[in-house]
C-alpha cells in the first residue's frame, strides 16, 4: 500500500463534510429534513431525538453522495462516523429550527415495545 492511501482522512472530515452539505444534493437533503420537521412542528408531534435523528440521517445522505466517485468513499465515510463532526452540525441545525430552544417538545418520546409491557 502506498503512503496515500494509508493517510488518515480524519483532519479533512470538516471540509468533506461542508463540501457535501454546500453540494446541491446536500442542500436537498437538509430541506427534506427541514421540511419533514417543520411538518411535525406544525402538527404539534414534534420531538429532539427524532430531530437529530433526521438531521444526521440527512448530513450522512449528504456526505455519502458527495463521496460519489471518490476512490476512498467506504473509508473515508467510516472515519467521519468515528469522528464527533456530524454532531455539531445536527446541533446548529436544530438550534435554528427551535429558535434556539424558544420551540419545545410537543410529543414524547416513543418508547418501543411500551404495549407490550402493559404501559
Amino acid at each position: 500500500m502506498s503512503t496515500a492511501a494509508q493517510e488518515s482522512y480524519a483532519p479533512h472530515i470538516a471540509y468533506l463534510l461542508r463540501r457535501g452539505l454546500e453540494s446541491p444534493i446536500g442542500r436537498l437533503k437538509l430541506a427534506e429534513a427541514t421540511e419533514y420537521l417543520i411538518g411535525q412542528l406544525e402538527r404539534n408531534r414534534f420531538n429532539s431525538q427524532r430531530a437529530r435523528e433526521v438531521y444526521a440521517m440527512a448530513i450522512d445522505n449528504a456526505l455519502w453522495a458527495s463521496l460519489s466517485g471518490t476512490k476512498d468513499r467506504r473509508r473515508i465515510y467510516a472515519e467521519y462516523l468515528v469522528s464527533n463532526s456530524r454532531d455539531a452540525h445536527v446541533r446548529r441545525l436544530i438550534a435554528e429550527l427551535t429558535n434556539n430552544g424558544a420551540r419545545r417538545d410537543q410529543r414524547p418520546v416513543r418508547r418501543h415495545f411500551r404495549w407490550l409491557l402493559g404501559a
